[in-house]
């Protein structure tokens, strides 16, 4: 991760993690965010867990950024070590989906980065406790 972050400085390429990504969005101004960036910080904010799929969403959504395009990019993946089965899917869908992407002589950014999630309604804050009524001092 460092090297490829160092790598990356080093020829003025755009640096992708999907960490470093989603803590990108987090710092970026709330009417900057793409719909998926809004999604994953409010995640983050009601304390929830970002999916490997939604992190690597956000990675391509990066990948088709100004910059990436012009510049380029090194993608630094994460490795999947852990026994979740849903993110090593997740990391596989990417991988082809990313493959499929390089073969075509045009992509419908729009199309591809359409995020469908919906989360529910916060729930409202509850009430804070009455205060004691000590005895005495009802007056």
């Amino acid at each position: 991760t460092e090297v490829c972050r160092r790598v990356a400085e080093k020829l003025g390429l755009q640096w992708l993690q999907p960490a470093f990504l989603l803590e990108l969005a987090v710092k970026t101004p709330e009417e900057r965010r793409t719909p998926l960036m809004s999604r994953c910080v409010e995640q983050l904010q009601r304390g929830l867990t970002v999916s490997m799929g939604d992190a690597l969403r956000l990675t391509l959504e990066m990948m088709s950024s100004a910059r990436c395009k012009t510049s380029g990019y090194i993608l630094d993946f994460p490795s999947v070590t852990c026994p979740d089965e849903d993110a090593h899917k997740e990391v596989a869908d990417f991988i082809e989906e990313v493959q499929s992407l390089s073969g075509q002589s045009s992509v419908r950014w729009q199309d591809l980065l359409r995020d469908s999630v919906v989360l529910p309604p916060r729930m409202p804050e509850p009430e804070p406790p009455a205060k004691p009524v000590i005895a005495g001092d009802e007056g």
